[in-house]
């Protein structure tokens, strides 16, 4: 069966889009004492539309995007998934990662799942 392809600028621009409006509403709107809980679930809600339920290889295959997979990693709770799924799920990853050499990605995988493993690809 060919490989999935996915045209990535709607999905990088959402993810992009959904990192502004957080910083927003944390940063600008929370700094100044507005407190609006409810709009900003509702944003939250339109907005994660994008991402919710892919895992981390789908975040990857379709974006390309570090920040974007980064994010779709912060939503999902290490300690709920089974150690054999997230180890696979990283091989997966890092092999999608080397064949695009993307060393970044590649040096985020190691630091988040692998605390032990040297950060930087050169130390490997």
């Amino acid at each position: 069966m060919p490989a999935k392809t996915y045209s990535s600028r709607g999905d990088n621009e959402a993810c992009s889009l959904l990192t502004v409006v957080r910083f927003v509403v944390r940063e600008r709107l929370q700094l100044h004492g507005i407190e609006l809980p409810h709009v900003w679930r509702g944003i939250d809600d339109f907005l994660s539309e994008l991402p919710r339920g892919w895992p981390l290889a789908e975040a990857y295959i379709r974006t390309g995007d570090l920040r974007c997979m980064q994010y779709v990693a912060a939503r999902e709770p290490k300690e709920a998934e089974h150690p054999s799924y997230r180890m696979w799920m990283v091989n997966n990853v890092a092999a999608l990662a080397m064949d695009r050499g993307d060393v970044k990605a590649l040096e985020w995988l190691a630091k988040s799942y692998s605390p032990d493993t040297p950060a930087r690809v050169e130390d490997w």
